[in-house]
């Protein structure tokens, strides 16, 4: 009785609070109502015109009722004169996967899977099968069906899933342990005394988003070397540019979240907006269902968001199917940049009127 009492004292705290503070109350049910939305369409494979498959059949005939069985499931199909181009056009990421019939002896009907999504992968194989299926038997009855899959060894799969899961790792303990800090101080009052004395705001910048960096990959390194214990990945063979990517990733995340600090300053509604946010930040990065199948207002919200590119340039750099895109870098100071700037901005802004005043005169001094 004593601990349901307590919930219920809890619960009228904050009603009241929400009553005072309605917006408070209307983000949260706004966010709740996105990540169901977000979350129940990401998790769905859309098959649509912005899933391009390859085709190269030699028979126009089989070409014909291929390319027909391919479109019924909705998706784009672009021809390839050879093998080699279709193969080529899939590692440029200009196509999925790629159907082709090479005639020889037997003639070999062959699919190539990409390999950078083994989500993706597993779920085209299952769907393709069932349209080259239809093709083959209407067709050609005899002819010899092969599958390319890419390598699914136990190392591949875990190397796979922990470099979605490393980027959501940084942006969660820059949540816990940048963010976190900043909006304790906000509601203690601390970085108005901070903003008194001779420092410049900048200076508290930098050097707190410097001491997020730190505490982050000192912790992500920690976590690294324990997980591999337990759970087997494959490391890089080149050390130097995924530091570059992981240490980029640490400046966005403690960037992002000092942003999202600023503009709540009071912990509670911190938690809850914070908290939104990392959930449908990574149904939308691509580490939950392929952005290639996503539908086309999906992988929109995805180039709009900083873990879309984080995701994409660490399982570049781990995997080592693709090189790591100059986009993917420059998208993630951008970010940086960007969210330090409303940060700076918010921090002079929430300043009581004595410390703008001293700040007015140490810049006129």
């Amino acid at each position: 009785m004593l601990l349901l009492r307590q919930l219920l004292h809890l619960a009228r705290v904050q009603l009241t609070l929400w009553r005072r503070r309605p917006i408070e109350a209307g983000i949260c049910l706004g966010l709740s109502v996105v990540f169901l939305v977000v979350a129940n369409q990401v998790y769905t494979i859309w098959l649509g015109p912005h899933v391009r498959i390859g085709l190269m059949v030699e028979r126009e005939a089989l070409q014909t009722t291929m390319t027909i069985e391919l479109e019924a499931l909705g998706v784009s199909v672009e021809p390839y004169a050879s093998s080699m181009q279709g193969r080529e056009a899939m590692q440029r990421g200009d196509i999925v996967c790629l159907v082709a019939v090479e005639e020889g002896t037997p003639t070999r009907l062959s699919l190539y899977l990409a390999g950078r999504n083994l989500i993706l992968d597993q779920e085209l194989s299952s769907r393709l099968l069932q349209a080259i299926a239809r093709a083959v038997e209407a067709e050609s009855p005899s002819l010899r069906l092969e599958v390319y899959p890419p390598s699914r060894t136990p190392e591949a799969i875990t190397t796979f899933m922990t470099a979605s899961l490393l980027s959501f790792l940084i942006l969660t303990l820059a949540h816990t342990n940048s963010g976190s800090f900043w909006v304790r101080d906000w509601e203690q009052m601390h970085l108005n005394s901070f903003l008194m004395t001779p420092a410049h705001r900048l200076a508290l910048v930098v050097g707190r988003i410097s001491a997020g960096m730190v505490l982050t990959a000192g912790l992500v390194g920690m976590a690294i070397a324990i997980c591999r214990w337990f759970v087997f990945w494959s490391l890089p063979d080149q050390w130097l540019p995924w530091v570059g990517v992981m240490t980029l990733q640490i400046f966005m995340a403690n960037s992002f979240f000092f942003a999202i600090a600023s503009a709540c300053r009071r912990y509670r509604f911190y938690v809850n907006v914070s908290s939104f946010l990392v959930i449908v930040l990574m149904f939308v990065s691509g580490s939950v269902t392929p952005v290639e199948v996503m539908a086309p207002w999906e992988r929109t919200l995805a180039l709009f968001t900083p873990t879309f590119y984080a995701v994409r340039s660490m399982r570049a750099v781990m995997l080592g199917l693709e090189p790591v895109r100059f986009v993917d870098m420059i998208a993630m100071v951008g970010w940086g940049i960007a969210c330090c700037a409303i940060g700076y901005h918010q921090l002079g802004r929430g300043l009581w009127p004595a410390t703008r005043s001293a700040a007015k005169e140490r810049t006129t001094s």
